[in-house]
């Protein structure tokens, strides 16, 4: 009838949702809480030897800067950037980390400002918007000097974009969506090599949708990994590129198990050669209780009215591009990472968004269909503001290597003791983001006497008279208390030895009386 009209029974930002103002009120109160536990912190850990290299290469002239980057198999703009905010404020811990900190934020504004006008139900939205926030994963990488936060900072834009151009957006999309999938594509394939891989993947799943014309999704991807590309073919003419990637090992099953748990980052955070891991299984276990109860519910309340088949549907296909895009890029990177060495965990945050989302959805849609919509989305978000209490007492607790406590250790030792022997394997980054000097002078004094030594070799020196501090890091496995016994069963029984309890280090301390005869001192070849 003309004149007349028809209400859609898909919800828009105008139809009313029951409970809203407290709804929205209730996410408000998780994003803050989120934004204030990534800005709390931000220098209560030590830099760990990744940060290290970042913040020591940022320190550089830029001709060295750029020289030492050069090899990366990523490109550098994330280290350019770390330079230019290195050489405007230092290398102080929270003012790098900052960096990490802002594209934190901006990526929890991003996923309620690209997904706002989308056709995806309200209540769905607060909650992408609060798990974004809330994600532990993002909260830890959100407070390093790594390029890991500005990664997921990307993806996040990109997975939103493309859930606006295939599976909420029914209509055909704008031509700003287009080109801000493009720009913000190109962003994350100049930031790592995996955001390349999830830009193929998500093109090819835009594709599945029969939305867009194949051409356009072809030129949008093309155009979008163009910069990756880019770098890898400088790659092939530059030698050693990409030889800093040769530790990483060949990924087992185990490091599948290990993603789930990281990604729901419920309790017992880590640290780990590839990144910082939760173990605990109460996020896994939690979705798959609140799957199964919905689902019953879902079936004993009837068949869903007309006016659920819009939240529902929506959240399904939402879903369903989403949780595609995660198992894909997961699969082809593990796969891929049989034959070349490039997964870590951490390297795996460029997922978090679309996994996370695609969770959520399914709930959702679950929930949609038993009409539990808004009561869903309460308890929801009231146990991700929960989790945000582990999350911060996780981010108080060490988890890093503790170099500011030992470089300090020996400052004191070396005050104490000018003549106190240093063994081990210490390098000028471990003073960092200790609050010490850190210029050649300094660290002559610090260091002298004192003998190098490898980690592989922990044999001590022979009895000398006075103090001996052995100090080494030995990676970021579970190496850390075999090698403190070898060292301990190796000690002379002439000296008292007793282990400093610093987190990720061995650090043991002996002391000998003179031995009648016995008067050795390093040689000036062991000497810095």
């Amino acid at each position: 009838m003309t004149g007349t009209r028809i209400p859609s029974p898909m919800p828009t930002l105008t139809t009313p949702v029951r409970g809203r103002r407290e709804l929205v009120a209730m996410a408000a109160v998780v994003v803050a809480f989120a934004c204030a536990v990534r800005l709390a912190w931000l220098d209560r850990q030590s830099y760990w030897v990744d940060e290290q290299w970042s913040v020591g290469v940022a320190s550089l002239p830029l001709a060295d800067s750029l020289h030492t980057i050069k090899t990366e198999v990523h490109p550098p703009v994330y280290q350019l950037l770390l330079w230019a905010w290195v050489h405007l404020g230092g290398t102080d811990a929270a003012w790098t980390r900052a960096l990490s900190t802002a594209f934190g934020l901006l990526g929890v504004f991003l996923a309620y400002w690209l997904l706002r006008r989308s056709e995806l139900d309200l209540r769905l939205r607060l909650l992408i918007v609060a798990g974004s926030a809330a994600a532990g994963m993002a909260i830890v990488y959100a407070q390093e000097a790594r390029s890991y936060s500005l990664l997921w900072c990307c993806a996040l834009a990109v997975t939103a974009l493309t859930i606006r151009l295939t599976a909420a957006c029914p209509h055909q999309p704008q031509r700003g969506l287009v080109a801000g999938w493009v720009l913000w594509g190109a962003a994350l394939s100049a930031t790592h090599l995996f955001g390349a891989l999830l830009l193929v993947v998500a093109g090819a799943v835009a594709l599945g949708w029969r939305r867009l014309r194949p051409s356009l999704i072809t030129a949008m991807t093309g155009l979008a990994v163009a910069p990756q590309l880019l770098w890898q073919i400088w790659g092939v003419f530059t030698p050693q590129f990409g030889g800093a990637t040769s530790w990483i090992p060949r990924p087992a099953s185990g490091e599948l198990a290990e993603l789930a748990t990281t990604l729901f980052s419920v309790d017992g955070l880590e640290m780990t050669d590839g990144g910082f891991a939760w173990r605990s299984w109460a996020g896994v276990v939690f979705c798959a209780v609140v799957a199964t109860i919905l689902w019953s519910l879902s079936y004993r309340g009837g068949a869903p009215s007309a006016v659920d088949v819009g939240p529902r549907s929506s959240a399904r296909d939402a879903a369903t591009t989403l949780l595609l895009i995660a198992i894909v890029v997961t699969v082809l990177a593990w796969t891929v990472s049989q034959f070349v060495h490039v997964w870590t965990l951490r390297n795996l945050i460029v997922i978090l968004p679309a996994a996370t989302w695609g969770v959520i959805a399914a709930l959702f849609a679950v929930a949609a269909r038993a009409r539990l919509e808004s009561v869903f989305t309460a308890f929801l978000l009231a146990c991700l503001a929960a989790n945000l209490g582990w999350v911060a007492a996780n981010l108080q607790a060490p988890y890093k290597t503790d170099f500011d406590a030992v470089s300090r250790y020996l400052d004191a030792e070396r005050r104490a003791d000018p003549d106190a022997l240093f063994v081990g394997n210490f390098t000028p980054n471990w003073l960092l983001s200790s609050g010490l000097p850190t210029d050649r002078r300094y660290r002559e004094w610090l260091m002298s006497p004192s003998v190098q030594r490898d980690a592989a070799d922990l044999a001590t020196l022979e009895t000398r008279p006075g103090v001996t501090v052995y100090t080494y890091w030995v990676g970021s496995g579970d190496g850390v208390e075999d090698a403190a016994e070898v060292l301990l069963s190796q000690a002379s029984s002439h000296a008292e030895c007793e282990r400093l309890p610093i987190f990720g280090l061995v650090v043991v301390r002996c002391e000998s009386p003179h031995v009648p005869g016995y008067d050795q001192v390093p040689t000036e070849g062991d000497r810095n």
